[in-house]
Formats: structure tokens, C-alpha cells, sequence
């Protein structure tokens, strides 16, 4: 909303140091039941503890080595406390990483009420424009690159009345990206 002092980047408000992706190849249990979410002979897991076996990014982990060998980056890789896992089949490649790892980068203040449901933990429901406090709603809100063009924002919005505000139109001529709603 307008007149709210700028909130802190999502980095620095969470305390992220550093943020690297990975793939989960299996989940293991503490008895050795493998589960890969991939194969009928899954075996339901036993227990409280979980092994990950992970894929790690190849270009990343060379980038670190290469610093930790020169003495210029810590061992990120012994530090993981944060592990966000979507699901699978829904957008476990390496676009959504990407796009999440620059989305938790970003100079632009990810809103607090956000936080907890971006990192996975948390309750979805309390994220929802209805559930948080009258001033906590989004009244205005920049798409930055999110859309092609006005036909975009139009096709993206099916159902709604899509409107330029009066300041905003140049004699006719549809304005160009950036968007704001």
C-alpha cells in the first residue's frame, strides 16, 4: 500500500545467506525403505528420520569449489537449513529453481505475509488476499516483466473487465510493459 515504509529484501529480512538448488533424487528412512515418488515399489517410509539424496547443480557446486579452493566462499554445503521441495510432477525442473532462486534474490521486498508460504512451512490459507488484515491487502501491485503485452494481461485475466486507468493512454495506442494493477 502506499505510504508503508519499503520492507526489507526477503534475503536480508530472512537472514538467507546463500541459496542453491537442487533436485531430490530419492527420500530413504532410517530402516533403508527408499521412496522416489517415480516407481510402484516405493515402499511406504518408517520412522522420524529422512535421508535426501539430492542432485546437486553442476555449474554451482563447481563455482563454490573453485572459491573454497581459493579461500573467497565458505562451504555453503555444509550449512543447509532450509530445503523447499515442490511437487514433482507439478514443477520440479530446473525453470521453477531458477525462478526462485531470482525471486528470493530480487532487489524488489517480497511482502512479509508471503515468507512463510514461499519457504514451504506454514499455512497457505493465511496467504490468501481475505485472511490478512485490512492493512496488510494489496491495493496496487507491479508486474514488473510478467506480462508480453495488454493482449497478455487481457488473455491472463479471462472474465474480467480489463481496463486502462485515464492517465495512463497515450491517443489510442495500447502503452507498453511494465503493468500495473
Amino acid at each position: 500500500a502506499s505510504g508503508a515504509p519499503a520492507a526489507a529484501p526477503f534475503p536480508v529480512a530472512c537472514g538467507l545467506a546463500s541459496l542453491r538448488g537442487a533436485e531430490v533424487v530419492q527420500v530413504s528412512d532410517e530402516e533403508g525403505n527408499v521412496w522416489t515418488g517415480e516407481s510402484e515399489q516405493d515402499k511406504p517410509l518408517r520412522g522420524d528420520v529422512r535421508k535426501l539424496e539430492l542432485r546437486l547443480d553442476p555449474a554451482q557446486y563447481h563455482t563454490d569449489a573453485k572459491a573454497m579452493a581459493d579461500g573467497t566462499g565458505a562451504d555453503v554445503y555444509q550449512s543447509f537449513n532450509v530445503l523447499l521441495r515442490r511437487k514433482p510432477k507439478e514443477n520440479n525442473f530446473k525453470a521453477i529453481l531458477e525462478a526462485i532462486r531470482e525471486l528470493l534474490t530480487t532487489p524488489l521486498a517480497t511482502p512479509p505475509w508471503l515468507h512463510d508460504v514461499l519457504l514451504g512451512y506454514g499455512d497457505p490459507a493465511a496467504a490468501a488476499y481475505w485472511s490478512l488484515p485490512a492493512d496488510q491487502r494489496v491495493t496496487k501491485h507491479d508486474f514488473a516483466d510478467t506480462f508480453l503485452d495488454l493482449d497478455h494481461v487481457r488473455a491472463s485475466f479471462p472474465g474480467c473487465d480489463v481496463r486502462l486507468a485515464p492517465d495512463g493512454a497515450d491517443g489510442g495506442a495500447d502503452p507498453p510493459p511494465p503493468y500495473r494493477l
